[in-house]
Order: structure tokens, then sequence, then C-alpha cells
């Protein structure tokens, strides 16, 4: 299951999708709070918007969530980083690691590679599985950051300890190859064979290809 689908199921709020009224495609925060206004008054929906979702961080993560995905307004990036950023300030390691992703991919944000990797980062340190394998992958590629081969596996590792399955297939293929890493097809293997437990079809792929060769 994908960082997103992980995301949304745990941010999702309600499941009837409503008539929010908007057929310009462009989500706006007024679209959310016109629909809101439709709501009983001790309802979920209306009091995620009041004070700024409360200020709590998790609840600007589950607006932010919305708005990136489009559940229950039009899909518009530019508010999702908005309410990200919300939480992300406030120390919330799954809307930094959200944040670093908009950065990284021009959603709703310029591009810029740099910002992406402080969000990145703020998230891996306390733990963001999919924010310690991008940090890996950075250091790896020498994106913003020199390429440093022990930072990159120290950083994998961490993910892969956690079961980030992608972190566990990448640890193999550097063993494997002895790219960045030493050369280990043993414990290449290893990762591979956790990541297709883990149903990663990539390893799965990889393992029965190896296999052809005598290799298991």
């Amino acid at each position: 299951m994908s960082f997103w689908t992980r995301l949304f199921r745990r941010h999702e709020l309600s499941s009837h999708r409503p008539e929010v009224g908007d057929t310009t495609g462009r989500g706006t925060l007024a679209t959310l709070e016109r629909y809101l206004a439709t709501r009983p008054n001790d309802s979920s929906e209306r009091v995620l918007l009041i004070n700024d979702g409360g200020g709590d961080p998790a609840t600007q993560l589950a607006i932010g969530c919305r708005f990136f995905s489009g559940q229950e307004v039009p899909q518009n990036y530019a508010e999702a980083v908005k309410w990200f950023r919300k939480a992300a300030s406030q120390g919330n390691c799954e809307a930094q690691f959200c944040l670093a992703h908009c950065y990284h991919g021009g959603l709703g944000v310029t591009e810029d590679a740099a910002e992406a990797f402080q969000w990145y980062l703020k998230a891996a340190e306390q733990g963001q599985r999919d924010s310690q394998r991008t940090i890996g992958n950075f250091y790896h590629a020498g994106i913003v950051v020199p390429k440093n081969s022990d930072e990159s596996l120290r950083w994998l590792l961490k993910a892969a300890a956690q079961g980030d399955r992608k972190a566990q297939f990448d640890l193999g293929v550097r063993y494997y190859n002895g790219d960045g890493a030493p050369r280990d097809a043993s414990r290449a293997m290893t990762f591979f064979k956790a990541a297709a437990e883990a149903g990663y079809e990539r390893a799965e792929e990889v393992l029965a290809e190896l296999a052809k060769h005598g290799e298991e």
C-alpha cells in the first residue's frame, strides 16, 4: 500500500461526495466553506475549518489531503500545500513529507528540490519512512547534496527496517550490483525477498529472473 493510499484512508472523514457547486475545476477554501454551510452545526465537516482546523496539525493535514486528492472538493494542489504547510510547521511528519513531495514534483508550488530536501529531512528525522527512503535516494543520486553512499545506505536501512518495501528493493539492487554498497548477493536476496513478501511486484520479477539463472 502506497504512502498516499495509507494517508488518505487514515484521514478519510466521510464516505459521501457532496455537490459543491463548483464546475470550474478550481477548488478553493471558499468552496469548501460553502459546502460546510449546508451541514449541521455539529457535523464533523463544519468543525474542520473552525480556527484553521482548530490549530490541530492532524486536522490541517486531513484538510490538505482533501484538496490534494479532490475528496469532496475540486482538486487543488495550491490549497493542499497551504494546509500541509500549516501542519508541517507544527512538526507533523506526514505533513512534512506531503509538503516535500509537492516541492519535489512542483505540485501547487514552484518545483524546488532544495526546499523538498529540507522538509523530507525534517520528516525523516522523526522516523517517517517514505522520507527516509527519499533522503537515501537523494544522497545516492547527488540531488541537492553531494553523493554520499554511506548516508544513502544509512537512510535506506532505516526505512527498510520499518518495512518500506521500496527501500528494501533499492537496497537489494545496491547490494546485488555493488552500487554504493559492498557487493553482497546473499544480502541482496534477503532484501529482494523482504520486498517481494510485502507485495512489491518489481522484487517478485527480479527474484523470478534470478531463479532462472539458479540464484535463489
